[in-house]
């Protein structure tokens, strides 16, 4: 083991492993449960939660051969004795970890305690009927939103249900992620209700930051010969966000760098090609504009808040019809698993954990969680309420930033990105250990991976604390960057698809998701390498 592996195996308390692909994080994590063993724990009081079944499965056959090998290097019974554990260790997924708490308390919440978990093709039978229930009933002439919903319908889906069908269907699938579905909808009607909240001036803070990220990543990109390029790049480094009136004349000053004095003869291309960081730059200058007495940022809200009012009102109808057809039909799906689990774990409005929570926490002395980049909310808070680093019982943390492809299932990588943070506490013990030395990839492609990640995050766009502790240490056996070995690094740029262009699979309601369409792209390709 490398000297960085051997840190995260020994740590106690709150352990949050980067592990870049190839670094060895599983092999890590198997040393770290034999240490523990050695010293005296068991396999009975850990949890150790994957992110696919395969991963659960491959993880307890490497336990079991390494407490075999164990066995046979030292002759301790120990390890003789823990194997026989090992098919009844806590080893799975969070859905089955949440599965296994709700039938063990299934009586705490009135559930059946032979609950059962939907069929995919049910389920979603069950969302297209409750979908067009929710629109049939507020669509109906006699309901009070009747008017609201076909202005909605008309404005903003061009006057297409399915459309319309798709915007609810999304919004569903995103406040899924959140613990509280329905504490989350009440805050964002409120929100929503008034526009004196400081809510509407954040989000428009939020939206300038993210058109300066943009905006720097675009720029960032070129050789800055051209001096209108030079000029751009100089305003955007003095932005800031916290004076509003040195804002609006920046965003003035950048949306005016469109006009052809700034471009020579024959560089008409280059500027259409960054047309929207001075389109965009026009609009969130023109919403700091006042307009008799009033601001046009609160003109804008005014002229979508009934939009929004009206989207919050179709998701509640459309979330009542859908959880009376899941229960009617006698299961839950996996969104389901997770809100009933919180509901086990956290008294009303997650104000505090209940006594079961207690009794589960009680259980585990050390937990382990891999593939941490991919959780959502709701599954941080089960891992939360389940866990401690207090009394010498430890929490293990394994992720990458870098890794997370599930965000189009609402996986946020920031939770992982941020735990260091929010989960520190007086007298704990906090280690955050990057693994970074690659033993797999062609350093060709490590270095590449590097320069990419490197550049994003200097211009603020990736998401990610790409600092040298992030980055791939390349190493490899026989080879190094200089290698003359041939390796193929191709780079794929899936353009949005055109107004009107048909949906890139079949789906029942809406065309793919950017993020949906990468996932499709990515599978295409591998299939392609097995013909």
């Amino acid at each position: 083991m490398n000297e960085r592996q051997q840190k995260a195996v020994d740590a106690n308390g709150l352990v949050i492993v980067r592990a870049s692909a190839g670094t060895g994080k599983t092999h890590t994590l198997i040393q770290r449960c034999l240490r523990l063993i050695r010293e005296g724990a068991s396999l009975d009081r850990m949890l150790l939660v994957t992110f696919t079944e395969a991963a659960a499965g491959e993880l307890r056959n490497r336990i079991r051969i390494a407490l075999d090998e164990g066995f046979r290097q030292s002759g301790e019974t120990r390890f003789r004795e823990q194997q026989a554990l090992v098919d009844y260790a806590s080893i799975g997924t969070i859905h089955a970890l949440c599965r296994e708490m709700l039938r063990d308390h299934f009586d705490s919440l009135g559930l059946d305690p032979n609950i059962q978990i939907l069929e995919a093709s049910l389920t979603r039978q069950l969302q297209n009927e409750s979908l067009k229930e929710a629109f049939n009933l507020a669509l109906h002439k006699d309901h009070p939103k009747n008017t609201s919903v076909r202005d909605f319908i008309r404005t903003y889906c061009d006057g297409s249900l399915p459309t319309a069908q798709s915007w609810l269907l999304r919004l569903y699938n995103f406040v899924c992620a959140y613990p509280n579905p329905d504490d989350w909808i009440n805050e964002q009607r409120e929100a929503h209700s008034n526009y004196e909240s400081s809510h509407w001036s954040s989000w428009f803070a939020v939206a300038v930051s993210q058109w300066h990220k943009n905006a720097l990543l675009r720029i960032g990109s070129k050789e800055l010969e051209h001096p209108t390029y030079r000029l751009i790049q100089s305003q955007l480094q003095a932005f800031s966000e916290s004076d509003s009136a040195s804002l609006k004349d920046l965003l003035h000053s950048v949306a005016g760098l469109r006009g052809k004095d700034y471009w020579p003869r024959g560089t008409a291309p280059e500027r259409d090609r960054h047309r929207p960081i001075f389109t965009e730059a026009e609009f969130l200058a023109s919403q700091l504009e006042e307009d008799e007495g009033s601001s046009r940022l609160k003109q804008t809200f005014k002229g979508v808040q009934p939009a929004i009012l009206t989207l919050l009102d179709l998701l509640s109808l459309f979330r009542k019809s859908f959880i009376a057809k899941k229960k009617q039909a006698g299961g839950l799906d996996f969104n389901d698993l997770e809100h009933q689990t919180i509901n086990l774990l956290f008294a009303p409005k997650g104000e505090s954990s209940t006594e079961i929570s207690e009794l589960i926490r009680n259980r585990y002395d050390h937990v382990f969680v891999d593939e941490y980049q991919d959780v959502n909310r709701a599954q941080n808070a089960i891992i939360e309420a389940i866990s401690s680093v207090s009394e010498g019982k430890t929490r293990f943390i394994v992720g990458d930033g870098k890794q997370s492809i599930y965000r189009f299932r609402q996986a946020n990588p920031d939770i992982f990105n941020r735990c260091h943070e929010s989960w520190k506490a007086p007298d704990t013990s906090i280690h955050v250990i990057a693994l970074k030395q690659n033993y797999r990839s062609h350093p060709k492609l490590l270095g590449f991976a590097n320069d990419l990640f490197e550049t994003l995050e200097a211009a603020g766009a990736s998401g990610l604390d790409y600092d040298h502790e992030a980055a791939f240490a390349i190493v490899s056996e026989g080879d190094d960057e200089g290698s003359e070995s041939p390796c193929e690094i191709a780079l794929h740029v899936l353009m949005p698809p055109e107004k009107g262009a048909a949906p890139d699979d079949e789906k029942a309601l809406a065309v793919l998701t950017p993020e949906e369409r990468e996932v499709t792209h990515i599978a295409n390709q591998l299939r392609g390498l097995k013909t």
